[in-house]
């Protein structure tokens, strides 16, 4: 997978390219946990129907899960409307634009909606606060993506995600950052 801006050379070979418009968002792809959750993503097991990439940023996440073949659609939601504009921008520059509902406000712009898979880059007290969410959104089986968050957070965070019906799949890590995978039980 390579994330780039527009104005960097293409990738040649089999490699997913995800081209994206930051600006003035947070989601150029170079963080590590947008590393870990691309990776968690392209290795994820089925395709879904539809996926939440909750706080999509520049929509990194989204157009890695429907360019990998993990969604067949995304909705990509963020409180920020430079993001959102940026979300947009990156899906057109990507050849995804059809794939992705973007959608600008918290998760109460998605409360009520069922989706088959759900990534969140965020950061701990998000997570924590929208775990509830997160739960009613998924039915049996369907996968939670989280990072954002340190090593030393997993404890906590796997905690809210068992209290909510979710069992604790996998973690990766690298250099203390971490992205956790849990399945709806």
């Amino acid at each position: 997978i390579m994330i780039r801006a527009g104005h960097h050379t293409p990738p040649e070979g089999d490699v997913v390219d995800v081209v994206v418009a930051p600006r003035m968002s947070f989601g150029t792809g170079h963080h590590i946990t947008t590393a870990l959750m691309s990776q968690s993503i392209a290795e994820m097991d089925g395709v879904c129907e539809r996926a939440l990439d909750m706080g999509c940023g520049t929509g990194v996440l989204a157009i890695v899960a429907l360019k990998c073949g993990r969604a067949k659609g995304v909705v990509a939601v963020d409180i920020d409307d430079w993001a959102c504009d940026s979300c947009r921008d990156s899906a057109l520059l990507s050849g995804v634009a059809e794939s992705i509902d973007v959608r600008c406000g918290s998760i109460d712009v998605v409360e009520g909606e069922q989706v088959d898979a759900i990534f969140a880059n965020i950061n701990r007290n998000i997570l924590l606060m929208m775990m509830p969410s997160f739960a009613r959104m998924l039915h049996s089986g369907c996968h939670l993506l989280m990072s954002g968050f340190l090593v030393e957070d997993v404890a906590i965070i796997r905690s809210a995600a068992e209290a909510e019906g979710f069992v604790f799949k996998a973690q990766r890590e690298r250099e203390g950052w971490v992205v956790v995978e849990c399945v709806k039980s």
